[in-house]
């Protein structure tokens, strides 16, 4: 995969219909993981 295959949690959840807060809650609780992070950034795959 290259760096054009992940996307910022904000992309994430405009394409689901979700709220990023979601997401972040979604992971703290260990039902999602992110593919990658950069620094604070939290890059989701396809």
């Amino acid at each position: 995969m290259s760096d054009d295959d992940f996307i910022g949690i904000g992309a994430a959840a405009r394409r689901f219909g979700l709220a990023e807060s979601a997401l972040r809650y979604w992971e703290k609780r260990g039902l999602l993981h992110p593919a990658q992070r950069r620094s604070s950034w939290r890059l989701y795959g396809p």
